[in-house]
């Protein structure tokens, strides 16, 4: 940050003072625009204070900006941030998909910050970096698993909030037609699993229709919890219907698509709340199937 605070001006612009960055900063959304205004006019601004605004402004998580596009991250060949996989590959080298509660519990505060400035440097997390985990294996599960948590949590818009439409969650979730789906259960019987297959083959429409990099992301995080954590289901006491009822939240921010506007009333938000939920579900649902097929 300090490099693009004290680069040299553009020739014929002008340096703006400190007021006039900051009220800069506060309107433009476009981290890109914002890095070329730094590079051009921001020489006489101070660097703390200009990166305090960028990282607040631009939602820097992790050392890079949550607000730009996925393919700007570093990715690994089926298309998922490194930082992502990274944390996979800790959880389950821990058996942290055996962990009671894992993605349900959260983790000592202390601890997850240490592990954010791991990553923060751009180190390779694991627990012999952290001291606070004074290797406790479940604690450091539970810590890669809130770290997940996190970075779909600070995405701006969220990973589906803008290429899902309330329309598409809505209408998946009135193709639920088993009892035990519409309650939040497992599927018990054959004629269960035949009566949501519409729902599960809207659901996997709506996903093939995704930019790539989203897609990729999205079938990344439903293979972990599709396949090793309900494969350990048993231990860790986390069902389908709990791992949606928190990933649906993090995954799809029912405000992207409403800004500047408001719910008809705050019984049709927490409706639509639940529908996401139910589409969550039944994308875990579908992907487990397709998992087991292979």
């Amino acid at each position: 940050m300090g490099a693009l605070c004290s680069a040299p001006l553009s020739p014929g612009v002008a340096p703006l003072s400190p007021q006039a960055t900051k009220k800069y900063l506060e309107l433009s959304d476009d981290v890109l625009t914002r890095v070329q205004f730094f590079l051009a006019a921001n020489e006489q601004c101070s660097n703390a204070a200009v990166s305090k605004a960028y990282r607040r402004r631009s939602r820097i998580v992790f050392a890079h900006s949550m607000t730009a596009p996925l393919s700007w991250l570093h990715l690994d060949s089926r298309g998922v941030p490194t930082l992502l996989t990274g944390l996979e590959t800790q959880l389950l080298a821990h058996r942290g998909q055996h962990v009671e509660g894992i993605f349900r519990h959260s983790t000592e505060s202390r601890a997850l910050q240490s592990a954010t400035r791991v990553l923060e440097r751009g180190e390779a997390l694991t627990m012999s970096s952290v001291d606070a985990f004074s290797g406790d294996a479940q604690a450091f599960a539970h810590c890669c698993a809130a770290l997940i948590k996190m970075w779909f949590r600070n995405r701006h818009p969220s990973l589906l909030g803008v290429t899902v439409s309330p329309e598409d969650i809505d209408r998946v979730a009135s193709l639920v037609k088993s009892h035990e789906m519409i309650m939040g259960g497992a599927q018990t019987s054959q004629d269960t699993k035949d009566a949501d297959i519409p729902a599960e083959e809207a659901v996997s429409a709506i996903i093939s229709t995704l930019p790539l990099n989203t897609k990729q992301v999205l079938l990344w995080i439903l293979d972990l919890l599709a396949g090793p954590v309900l494969d350990a289901e048993v231990d860790n006491k986390m069902s389908a219907w709990n791992l949606a009822i928190i990933f649906s939240p993090t995954l799809y921010n029912e405000m992207d698509q409403t800004v500047g506007q408001q719910w008809q009333d705050t019984l049709s938000q927490l409706r639509h709340c639940r529908n996401a939920a139910k589409f969550m579900l039944v994308a875990i649902t579908w992907r487990r199937k397709e998992i087991k097929k292979t």
